[in-house]
């Protein structure tokens, strides 16, 4: 998503924008200069969901967390850096007595002052995190030499494919790569399943097809439902090593 797309929807909005929501797919780190540069022209905050991207490096080098006025980082079983739930917020200065006080109930100096929730890290997450934190740059290496792997595989035996497009250096959670057809995407799930590897689908389906989300969308969005119907993710484990993920991709050769 970039300004053009914003620009485009503005139209059908029955009030000004209060924000713009940016996200990093997949955790994936491309820059989002170009949205923050239109945003900051609009004097419209922007708050980029990176729920599975902490750990992150941008392609120019920086670490993920530092563009548009918000940046929102999970710490969901599921992720990376994993404490088993809540999540990490990094912002500009003049955002953060805002943010302490939705995050502690809506209050302000002790009384309710606006809507909020009960958002604060447990000592018991903490200390997970800490943890954590311990392992996680040799998460990050291991993750990162996965990647590198499915990328080599996918150029080399199937090209068909689309793997990530200049994704900067994501921690992986998982490896998302795009088939060439929905039928292919089909037919490589039900492979793989009787060879006993899990790859799974996300955002499948897309949220404008669901029940809830279908009366967010003001208009066809045919770019997700493409994506949707065609993204599948092979595994990535902080402990995978070289020989077991060398077993799955001699797996994957062996569908034609």
């Amino acid at each position: 998503m970039g300004p053009d797309q914003v620009a485009a929807v503005l139209p059908l909005l029955s009030c000004a924008p209060a924000a713009v929501l940016g996200v990093r797919p997949f955790g994936l780190c491309r820059d989002q200069a170009a949205l923050e540069h239109w945003c900051q022209e609009c004097n419209v905050p922007l708050i980029i969901d990176a729920a599975a991207a902490l750990g992150g490096v941008l392609p120019d080098g920086r670490p993920v967390g530092g563009q548009g006025a918000i940046e929102t980082f999970s710490l969901h079983a599921t992720k990376v850096f994993a404490v088993g739930e809540g999540g990490a917020i990094t912002y500009a200065p003049q955002w953060q007595t805002l943010l302490r006080e939705v995050l502690n109930f809506g209050m302000h100096d002790g009384t309710p002052t606006r809507m909020g929730i009960n958002g604060k890290l447990s000592e018991f997450a903490a200390a997970v995190g800490l943890a954590q934190d311990d392992v996680f740059d040799e998460h990050l290496r291991v993750r990162r030499a996965v990647a590198e792997r499915y990328r080599r595989f996918f150029m080399e035996y199937w090209s068909n494919w689309t793997p990530p497009w200049n994704p900067g250096s994501p921690p992986w959670q998982a490896y998302p790569v795009l088939a060439p057809t929905p039928e292919v995407l089909q037919r490589t799930l039900q492979a793989t399943t009787t060879r006993g590897i899990q790859l799974r689908r996300y955002y499948h389906p897309a949220l404008h097809q669901s029940p809830f989300g279908a009366s967010y969308a003001p208009r066809p969005l045919p770019v997700s439902a493409d994506l949707s119907a065609r993204m599948l993710c092979f595994p990535v484990y902080s402990d995978m090593s070289r020989e077991d993920h060398f077993k799955i991709m001699n797996v994957l050769k062996s569908i034609t």
